[in-house]
């Protein structure tokens, strides 16, 4: 046995002067040396006991926990990377949408300058043409106009003819007579 042991359970044997004075002073306190060592044995039985039945189970529920709580954090990590990315691409398709609005604007605006132009430009083709026509059909009716004039003068000038002649003259006569003033009057 070693000193050690033989300390524990005699004391005086291990120190035989040192060992009074530990065995008076445990007796005062009444310790025995056979009952400490039994306590002793019976609190590494409990501590043993208690080892693989209460804290092994614990630290193993603790650790498993830990656990779930790292992968937890890790998912929340990787879902706020994801909202991360997710707020980057929203940001991406909004910017692409707001240059596509600007750019249809654009080409709306484009569009309508042209067809202003386009409309103003035919507006102004027709307004030209409309007053091209009313001018021909002005100059058409002025010649008609003095056409009639002249033929009511040319008869006015030849009643006045035979008024003053006094003669009846012939359809023919009348005719040429009427011709030769319009010519004149031309």
């Amino acid at each position: 046995m070693p000193i050690g042991l033989l300390a524990v359970v005699d004391p005086a044997a291990a120190n035989p002067e040192g060992a009074n004075a530990i065995m008076q002073i445990a007796g005062q306190f009444g310790i025995k040396p056979y009952l400490l060592l039994a306590q002793m044995v019976n609190f590494g039985i409990v501590a043993a006991i208690l080892w693989f039945f209460v804290i092994k189970p614990i630290q193993k529920t603790l650790d498993e926990r830990a656990g779930v709580i790292d992968e937890g954090l890790k998912r929340a990590e990787e879902s706020q990377k994801t909202l991360a990315a997710a707020k980057a691409q929203k940001e991406e398709i909004i910017n692409a949408a707001r240059k596509e609005v600007q750019v249809m604007i654009e080409k709306a605006q484009k569009d309508l300058q042209e067809y202003s132009s386009s409309t103003r430009t035919e507006a102004q083709r027709e307004a030209a043409e409309l007053l091209e026509k009313a001018r021909r059909d002005l100059i058409a009716e002025n010649a008609q106009q003095i056409s009639k004039a002249q033929q009511e003068l040319a008869a006015i000038v030849v009643s006045l003819a035979e008024k003053s002649l006094e003669e009846n003259l012939t359809e023919d006569q009348k005719q040429r007579f009427s011709k030769r003033v319009a010519e004149t009057l031309k």
